[in-house]
């Protein structure tokens, strides 16, 4: 009976021939260096990437709020998302909010003893030098100053002591806080773990940073493509149906139909995050031929039959933001599980790519393509509670 149907449809209305529904495949140009450069998942320090951030609701809005309360209050602020979302482009954005002196310090290196810790501090108090922390939380400074401090989570390791350094630092902003206005940014997974070893939240006033809307994610991404035109070619999978209503289309409506769909698709997988939305265009541009990128959507992979010694390991990752291979070493020197190998196989997936380098060191961090999938296995397999 199916069968028939299928043939009583295929004489009333016949698939169109896809021939003739999509453009030619063209010889294609690679992708010069300077349209990648466009699309590089480092830091640009673009304040238009948090163009729609600062409404009432907005995390421009929250920051000058917190700022307002500090003054008032002397409270810090911990600002909390996932990696990838464009925290430091939302920190450049937010610095003419202040009217005082303000000093960013970057996520450039782990740090892992005092002795790394004070000069950091000291610059970023506009001091030359200190004797200590407790010297340096003494010195009267002229004015308030306004301290952004990246990425916390790189002043810990997780082993038997590898909380001291971050206690010492909580002791040094709080002596601090009449003077100096902390910002403090931690990727979502250190603070859910951090909250429940040592109630880190308690110290600050705590806001998480909202994903970015939909339509952010589109401007953004047509922003960086500014200059080239854009081909769509078939995707990899669409019905009977949706090719019948391409067929009554005209060339240009059947673009736009297409760029519809594919920007629906990349924003759904995007989930509010930018650099999985630039993992995803990138994965879709398949070259250039002139001013013109040609584009087809890829096909959404999922991480299949992980082992429990694989997801600890994930795990950890998730917790530092980025490891090394002696700092998973370190992690996993208490357990039968051999960290190194571990850290080979989950690169070996694909689940891990390196960062760039900090302080010379290689380390590695979540693969933006995997990141929402590979957390939700967390919460699954593991009963994480993060949202």
């Amino acid at each position: 009976m199916k069968n028939a149907l299928q043939w009583i449809q295929e004489r009333l209305f016949p698939t169109p021939d896809e021939e003739g529904l999509f453009p030619p495949v063209p010889n294609l140009d690679k992708l010069p260096e300077q349209y990648l450069r466009r699309f590089d998942l480092s830091p640009l320090h673009e304040p238009e990437q948090v163009i729609g951030r600062g409404g009432e609701e907005g995390a421009l809005k929250m920051i000058s709020k917190a700022w307002e309360h500090w003054k008032d209050y002397h409270i810090h602020l911990l600002l909390e998302s996932e990696p990838g979302i464009g925290m430091t482009s939302l920190l450049i954005a937010s610095l003419p909010i202040f009217d005082c002196p303000q000093y960013l310090v970057e996520d450039r290196e782990r740090i892992t003893s005092r002795e790394e810790l004070l000069p950091v501090l000291s610059q970023a108090l506009g001091m030359d030098s200190a004797e200590s922390l407790e010297s340096l939380a003494r010195i009267e400074l002229e004015k308030p100053r306004v301290v952004i401090f990246e990425n916390v989570e790189r002043l810990f390791l997780r082993r038997i002591g590898g909380y001291d350094l971050l206690r010492d630092f909580l002791h040094f902003i709080n002596a601090t806080r009449r003077q100096v206005f902390w910002i403090v940014t931690i990727n979502d997974y250190s603070l859910y773990f951090l909250n429940r070893a040592m109630n880190f939240s308690d110290n600050f006033q705590a806001r998480k940073v909202a994903a970015l809307s939909d339509e952010l994610i589109k401007q953004i991404i047509l922003n960086r493509n500014e200059g080239y035109q854009m081909t769509f070619f078939k995707p990899h999978e669409f019905s009977r149906r949706h090719k019948q209503r391409l067929a009554r289309m005209t060339p240009e409506d059947r673009q736009e139909s297409l760029e519809k769909q594919f920007f629906e698709q990349l924003t759904q997988f995007a989930g509010g995050n930018i650099s999985r939305a630039i993992v995803f265009w990138l994965s879709a541009a398949q070259g250039l031929k002139e001013d013109t990128v040609f584009l087809k959507a890829p096909h959404i992979t999922k991480p299949q039959e992980v082992r429990l010694e694989e997801l600890l390991a994930l795990e950890a990752v998730f917790q530092h933001t980025s490891l090394s291979f002696e700092e998973v070493e370190a992690i996993f020197r208490h357990s039968s599980t051999n960290g190194h190998l571990l850290l080979d196989r989950l690169l070996g997936h694909g689940w891990l790519y390196p960062r760039c380098l900090r302080s010379g060191v290689q380390e590695y961090q979540v693969n933006f393509w995997y990141l929402h999938e590979l957390k939700q296995l967390l919460k699954n397999k593991l009963n994480r509670n993060i949202q």
